[in-house]
């Protein structure tokens, strides 16, 4: 049960997640387009410093949650009710300390504001950012509870609904309006109403905690709730002084526009570090029970190839920020909006700090090393708070980056090693440093050489160059990186578990529907825009539908609807009926099939489990009583975007070959199969082969196994 809640929380997550980058995008270049880059700035800075209250919570709810795991899972309800309780009076108490604060902190706030005359009506918006704040933590108990029991799932969609609802809401309110302040209060009013469904939900779900009966909190929980907090509250400080106070400093010693530009970096970048993070999560799960039950020697040699993995996300993720994140920028709202590139350089610099510690963090948390750097956060914040304030006068925005450069060097970056290798370990550290700075040597040189491809190859910051520069900066460093630790013992080990998965067809049917799922979402986020022009040129010179729709058989010949984008007319002759095909096929039309773009909403079809990634075409309906009993055996398997057979000839070879191709794909299929099938996927469509010849757009109808053709396999 406990796997099965983690699939649907994992799956519902991703989609959710993919959903509103794509929304957040949109909204984001709408936003700038009606209120300009100030009214961000605005936004990026109330944000940061309604953070400030949030050290008022000092990680109650998470002590409190921690606790709830047990009561949850023996179906302790008296505890279960008198954690939430307190968790719910605890919140109560917070919500107007906050609003203390609030009041206290405005005249801070306007005296960081003053050169934001043009924004009218500041007092009234800093109060509504207020009230949100407050609405949070009225039903935040609620969330906690369901969250704790894996039920997070359930809310999850009633929350992507509200999103999107709040996201599609704010942008038509600022085509129409430009109105920041109507902007604010319809996302507070859909805030208040997804509060009241959520809590309505979980209401149902635990009725017992609506109790009216009062239940406490043993001593010894209570007891451990409060030593949490109170270490809690130390690395709160410390985090907020090292990543809390950026806007706040740019806000006063830059400008408040200037800020807007700065979140527009920090979006993304967060965003990317969200998709990655759950990889390294995954890791680190089983990390707490090896350090538990096995030996130092043996802790160490796992440490070391999450290290590895480590470096190899962090690294890539660098190489891909560093060439496509300002391309990206320029792309999406215009090169006025780019920041310094020494500021830039900076910021990378500090998220690769930032990711390579995810490793070591990983190992001293799991192994309960809390007290020993109990001080280090509010040292590192002291640092860079200090370093960013003397910095600023001299290099403007990017010393207050280079504070936090500094802090992390003089701190965390060398205690958290330091404190693993000597208590988990038992080892000198010297060997983590010079394997460091191996790695920060390889990540300079794998983005130098990706950036030197990307500049000769590429030239232009339209949407086709940033995706040719995505495949550039995928393949090219990961080609160095397998060479170079091609050989690696940890490398090896990482090897070896993949292909332990995905060996053997029973393995890989298994996990082909999650493979299918992970790579259909990401193409649908990758080609998301594509799609969006291709629709709005198919609508201007063909009209509605934009899809063409059509019956095809699905796996065991199950009848269902494949989609593609239209590249054919309607138009029909004096009696009425439809033209040919090469007299309706448009020149677009040409254009889409011959890159197969017409084909891009299949991934839908890959979505809601009609076809595959990879298996044989889907045919017309009315070939189902043609095939042989061999022919038939290719609907045992889902249908495919692509295929074995369309790999090695698609259209230009018989209906015979192309069965016997289709047969031996469901008898042979692999998950090395299905990558190679991709591969060669890719390069023939950039390639333009095997499509039908000049004169021909559809393929020739099939009239059923000539006699005399032999059956076979192929």
């Amino acid at each position: 049960m406990r796997t099965k809640n983690s699939m649907k929380n994992i799956s519902i997550g991703v989609f959710s997640q993919i959903i509103i980058v794509l929304l957040g995008l949109i909204s984001r270049k709408v936003f700038v387009d009606s209120l300009g880059i100030d009214y961000l700035g605005i936004d990026g800075l109330l944000t940061n410093v309604i953070a400030i209250m949030a050290l008022v919570e000092s990680g109650i709810g998470i002590s409190i949650v921690y606790n709830l795991y047990k009561p949850l899972a023996e179906n302790d309800k008296d505890k279960v009710t008198a954690l939430i309780q307190l968790y719910k009076k605890a919140y109560k108490v917070l919500a107007i300390i906050i609003l203390v604060i609030s009041i206290v902190l405005f005249p801070f706030l306007m005296n960081i504001l003053k050169d934001a005359d043009f924004i009218s009506n500041i007092s009234f918006i800093y109060f509504l950012f207020v009230v949100k704040n407050m609405i949070s933590y009225l039903n935040a108990h609620k969330w906690s509870l369901i969250n704790a029991d894996q039920k997070g799932y359930v809310l999850a969609r009633m929350n992507l609904l509200f999103q999107v609802s709040t996201t599609i809401a704010k942008i038509i309110i600022l085509v129409l309006t430009q109105n920041y302040i109507l902007y604010l209060i319809i996302e507070l009013f859909i805030y208040l109403l997804q509060n009241i469904v959520n809590g309505a939900i979980v209401n149902k779900r635990y009725p017992y905690i609506k109790t009216k009966v009062k239940y406490f909190v043993d001593k010894s929980t209570m007891d451990n709730l409060v030593k949490n907090v109170k270490a809690m509250f130390l690395h709160n400080i410390g985090g907020f002084l090292v990543f809390g106070t950026d806007n706040i400093l740019i806000a006063s010693f830059i400008s408040v526009a200037t800020v807007g530009l700065y979140s527009n970096y920090t979006m993304i970048i967060n965003q990317l570090s969200a998709l990655v993070k759950p990889i390294l999560g995954g890791i680190g799960a089983s990390v707490g029970n090896l350090i538990t039950t096995e030996s130092n020697e043996k802790t160490y040699s796992i440490f070391k190839i999450v290290y590895l993995v480590n470096f190899w996300i962090f690294s890539l993720c660098v190489i891909f920020l560093y060439n496509l994140l300002e391309p990206f920028i320029t792309w999406w709202l215009g090169k006025e909006l780019l920041l310094e590139k020494t500021v830039f350089i900076v910021i990378l610099l500090n998220f690769y700090l930032t990711g390579m510690r995810t490793a070591i963090a990983t190992f001293k948390d799991k192994a309960g090393l809390f007290v020993q750097d109990k001080y280090a956060p509010l040292i590192e914040g002291g640092i860079n708070l200090i370093s960013s304030l003397v910095l600023v006068k001299y290099y403007g925005l990017a010393g207050i980056f280079m504070g936090t450069t500094i802090s992390t060097i003089t701190t965390i970056f060398w205690t958290q090693p330091c404190i693993v290798y000597k208590h988990v370990f038992m080892k000198p550290v010297q060997s983590y440093f010079i394997k460091y700075g191996f790695f920060a040597m390889l990540t300079f040189g794998a983005c130098f050489a990706t950036t030197f491809i990307c500049t000769i190859i590429v030239a232009g910051n339209d949407f086709i160059s940033l995706v040719i520069k995505g495949m550039i900066c995928l393949i090219v460093p990961n080609l160095i990186y397998i060479c170079i630790f091609y050989k690696n013992a940890e490398f090896q080990y990482l090897k070896n578990i993949f292909t332990r998965i995905f060996t053997g067809l029973k393995v890989w049917i298994k996990m082909k529907r999650i493979f299918d799922l992970f790579v259909s979402l990401s193409c649908l986020l990758t080609f998301s825009l594509i799609m969006v022009v291709i629709a709005i040129i198919v609508r201007f010179k063909l009209g509605s539908p934009i899809i063409f729709k059509q019956q095809r058989p699905g796996l065991y010949g199950k009848p269902f609807f494949v989609y593609k984008f239209r590249t054919m007319t309607e138009e029909r002759d004096s009696k009425g009926v439809l033209l040919s095909d090469q007299l309706r096929l448009t020149s677009f039309g040409q254009f889409l099939r011959k890159y197969s773009l017409d084909e891009l909403p299949q991934l839908i079809n890959v979505i809601k489990g009609d076809l595959s990634l990879v298996g044989p075409r889907p045919l017309l309906m009315e070939y189902l009583p043609l095939y042989t009993e061999e022919q038939a055996k290719r609907h045992h398997v889902r249908p495919g975007i692509t295929g074995w057979a369309q790999v090695n000839g698609r259209n230009a070879i018989t209906w015979e070959d192309k069965f016997k191709l289709d047969v031996w794909y469901v008898e042979n299929q692999s998950f090395s199969l299905d990558l190679k099938i991709i591969y060669l996927t890719i390069v023939k469509v950039f390639k333009s082969e095997g499509i039908s010849q000049d004169g021909h757009t559809t393929v020739e109808k099939y009239y059923g196994t000539k006699p005399g053709v032999k059956e076979g396999n192929g």
